[in-house]
């Protein structure tokens, strides 16, 4: 299949250009002038997962929190099967499943990735089968194309130990290069902190994946601006796109060269991480550098909480119809104790709210 069209009028790229229903047309960066693909521009919510007591799936609650953020204009694109989402926990099973009730969710109404590595719980000590683990990466990726995802996202394969002779650097290409070159999406990698040093995106493994045509950027969990920057020089003169993996320090990252963040935040107020990108594509970038400071204070309403305990509990006293369940399988936050927690979070949004 070819790459899939989903409809992003949110986009609000700048003054003189705005998005389309193409995952891939370039969105030029006001100060770089770098033409990044749409699909990693603004805000790409990285989607709790809603579930069921024990932490299984719970896919009536996926669909209508799919529909409460395809609903929101201020969010570009989704992203199931992420980090905060507890993508350790799925099953191969449940990868499809999220996969087919995203897509009839969204309803062509934003751009969709998915997480298709294969099949791991995250222990450095407990590797899956390598052999079985590259066929899981390639079978989830078609599957997902095959159901009209705009993209797919890989993360570091840190979990594949080299062959004799052979770099982590060359295993990380070989591995990307396999999943990308059986599928006609896009692939974006995945760094996020439990990335081991050896296996995380350098300057080096970027210039050579960038010779791959639908590798078109990588999400980069960190605030180390150093980090961002070194990438940012090797991706000169491509269209290879360094995603903030926070919205923490998303104005350091556009300064630096980004277009877009994934971010936890993404989810509970996507209004206030919009109103950063707008600014800053406007070139106002005061503005802009002054609106992370509420995107920081907003960043601390859910301090204390393991995972998404807090952010989902807080969703649901606001209407989202879910069960009281994280994805680890440990009960939310009560909710009226997840609102007290975020007393100065309604003020923040409403600052910010635009009509849906």
């Amino acid at each position: 299949m070819g790459v899939a069209s989903f409809g992003a009028p949110n986009l609000a790229a700048g003054p003189s250009e705005t998005a389309t229903g193409d995952p891939l047309q370039p969105i030029t960066h006001p100060i770089s002038k770098r033409k990044l693909p749409a699909l990693t521009a603004g805000v790409i919510t990285p989607l709790y997962t809603p579930a069921k007591e024990g932490g299984n799936l719970d896919s009536t609650g996926l669909a209508k929190y799919v529909d409460w953020l395809a609903k929101d204009p201020n969010i570009n694109g989704l992203f199931v099967r992420c980090g905060v989402g507890r993508m350790f926990t799925f099953t191969r099973d449940e990868i499809r499943e999220a996969v087919d009730v995203t897509t009839e969710a969204a309803a062509g109404r934003k751009f969709l990735q998915f997480g298709t590595f294969g099949e791991f719980n995250g222990n450095h000590f407990d590797r899956p089968d390598p052999q079985r683990y590259v066929e899981d990466s390639v079978e989830l990726s078609r599957y997902a194309e095959e159901k009209g995802a705009a993209g797919v996202v890989l993360l570091m394969p840190y979990m594949l130990l080299p062959k004799r002779g052979e770099s982590i650097e060359d295993l990380v290409y070989g591995y990307v290069a396999t999943v990308a070159g059986a599928i006609g999406i896009s692939v974006t990698l995945y760094n996020p902190p439990s990335v081991p040093r050896d296996y995380s995106l350098g300057p080096d493994l970027l210039k050579r994946l960038t010779t791959i045509p639908n590798v078109v950027g990588a999400k980069i969990s960190s605030t180390q601006m150093a980090w961002f920057s070194r990438l940012e020089e090797a991706a000169e003169g491509t269209s290879f796109s360094i995603i903030s993996g926070t919205e923490w320090a998303y104005y350091q990252a556009l300064m630096t060269g980004s277009l877009g963040v994934i971010g936890g935040g993404c989810n509970v107020y996507p209004g206030i991480i919009n109103a950063l990108y707008r600014a800053f594509m406007d070139g106002k970038y005061d503005v802009a550098r002054k609106i992370q400071w509420d995107v920081n204070h907003a960043s601390s309403s859910f301090r204390g909480y393991s995972g998404s305990s807090g952010a989902l509990s807080y969703l649901r006293a606001k209407g989202l119809e879910i069960e009281p369940w994280d994805k680890s399988g440990k009960p939310l936050a009560p909710m009226e104790e997840a609102l007290a927690k975020a007393a100065d979070l309604d003020s923040l949004i409403e600052k910010y709210a635009v009509k849906r």
